[in-house]
């Protein structure tokens, strides 16, 4: 079976698509000023989380959410050194 089929038909109006290119540009020019480029070795350095993993800490951190919904998630809004 192939998984890159189209299986949806959705047709925009043109203003609502202009609208989403703005939005993307704006995007874009509040962002992109502030991103870093990564050389390939920072890159394979970095932490891998793959499906499972994802998984795992949205369930956690929902949980951690409910049960303490004003406490401060630990290790979640670290300061950058």
């Amino acid at each position: 079976m192939n998984n890159t089929l189209n299986r949806i038909s959705l047709s925009l109006p043109e203003a609502d698509m202009k609208a989403v290119r703005e939005a993307v540009q704006v995007l874009q020019d509040k962002l992109l000023p502030h991103l870093i480029t990564l050389a390939p070795e920072e890159r394979r350095q970095l932490p891998k989380m793959g499906d499972k993993t994802v998984a795992f800490v949205l369930k956690a951190v929902n949980y951690a959410r409910r049960r303490r919904p004003a406490a401060q998630l630990r290790g979640l809004c670290r300061d950058e050194s």
